[in-house]
């Protein structure tokens, strides 16, 4: 099913548009005290017009008229963000209009061919942080925790050499006492930094082999697909298709089958159901009103332009898969464009199959996409598209890829 639908994208956006006009609002706080006030003093002398003939002051009617200018102005700032909201809303209405109808046209100047090799990693080694061990400890040097030494006079003191001498013992004591401490610290930091220093050269080994294990896996691919084996030929088509760029509201997604003969792959295509076409073709802003109103999209509108966008998908899909096909695995092609339906009388989920069309390489490759029309291409490559997509009305699809994985 599409991730998420035009309407949901509208909403959004509206969302968006509505913070922003709230946030100018919001800086004209004052503005909004005075029309409140405008309205009520404006209603005042309507209900009671004589009330204006008997003010007592000049100064009330200035303020009246003071307050009808401010309103004057807040309809005037109103009506230009609603017309600016609905110049955006039609901005990207016409940008999902021109996404929709370029689907095939955006990958014919891309080369679609997948070199291998950029699948490759290159193993990313983190730095040791050493930093995230240093100590805050500084090595105690012995000069520093001696005390003094008499001098002159000093010495000639009683008890001076007793008493220098204690505190030399002392600074002895308390600096063997430090370094000790310092000495223990070291280590420890030290077993510290020669286990996180294990646990780095581990970590890199296992990155490195990590890294060493994948490209073999690419290099294996490689061969694998030279060698024209089938589980290659479809993890090469699945990184196609995945590298294929979509808007976002595509689902993008597919299962892939490949017969070696007569090299054959068949693709089926989760499509995006009809509602990736908008509803509305216009949005329009009426100053009667102060309004934004909506010009609905005709429904044969919507009918044909999403037959189109699914006719797109399905040439865009063999076209980039034969392509990017250098070693000529694929002759042909089979393209099954399903959405999930649901039976209404069980209520069981199934596949709708609304598109299905066979290629061949040499005949697909002779037509010019860049002028054709999606719809009659599809028709002409003896193809199928539904006519009733609303009512999600199938085709018959050229091979059904659960009864051919079955036989």
């Amino acid at each position: 099913m599409a991730k998420k639908g035009f309407l949901t994208s509208m909403i959004h956006l509206q969302r968006e548009i509505e913070k922003t006009r709230l946030a100018k609002i919001r800086t004209n706080v004052e503005a909004l005290k005075e029309v409140e006030k405008a309205n009520k003093v404006y209603l005042d002398y309507q209900l009671n017009p004589y009330k204006l003939q008997e003010a007592e002051s000049k100064a009330e009617i200035a303020g009246i008229q003071y307050s009808r200018a401010v309103l004057a102005e807040v309809k005037r700032q109103a009506q230009e963000e609603n017309m600016e909201q609905v110049a955006m809303l039609n901005e990207y209405l016409q940008v999902t209009l021109y996404e929709l109808n370029n689907i095939l046209s955006y990958t014919l100047d891309i080369d679609d061919f997948i070199d291998l090799d950029i699948l490759k990693t290159k193993p990313e080694i983190p730095e040791f942080n050493i930093e995230a061990f240093t100590s805050s400890l500084v090595a105690p040097h012995i000069y520093a925790y001696l005390p003094p030494e008499p001098k002159g006079m000093q010495k000639l003191l009683p008890g001076a050499k007793q008493k220098y001498e204690q505190e030399y013992a002392e600074a002895h004591e308390h600096y063997n006492r430090d370094l000790a401490y310092y000495n223990y610290a070291e280590t420890r930091r030290k077993a510290v930094i020669d286990i996180a220093w294990a646990k780095y050269q581990q970590q890199i080994k296992e990155i490195q082999e990590m890294a060493i294990e994948e490209n073999a896996e690419v290099d294996q691919l490689k061969i694998d697909l030279t060698l024209g084996k089938a589980s290659a030929i479809v993890d090469y088509c699945v990184l196609v298709l995945e590298s294929s760029v979509y808007p976002d509201d595509f689902p993008q997604a597919a299962d892939v089958y490949y017969n070696a003969d007569p090299k054959l792959a068949i693709i089926e295509y989760l499509l995006p159901t009809i509602d990736i076409v908008p509803e509305v073709a216009a949005f329009k802003y009426l100053k009667s009103r102060a309004e934004i109103v909506e010009t609905p999209r005709p429904s044969g509108q919507i009918r044909d332009l999403y037959l189109r966008v699914i006719a797109q998908i399905a040439l865009r899909t063999i076209h980039e898969l034969f392509e990017a096909d250098r070693l000529k695995h694929l002759d042909k092609i089979v393209f099954n464009g399903v959405i999930p339906a649901i039976l209404l009388a069980t209520g069981e989920e199934f596949k709708a199959y609304l598109i299905s069309v066979l290629a061949d390489r040499s005949e697909f490759m002779k037509i010019n996409l860049a002028r054709v029309d999606p719809i009659i291409c599809i028709i002409g490559l003896g193809g199928a598209i539904t006519e009733n997509p609303e009512e999600v009305e199938q085709v018959e699809p050229i091979i059904d890829l659960d009864r051919f994985n079955d036989s």
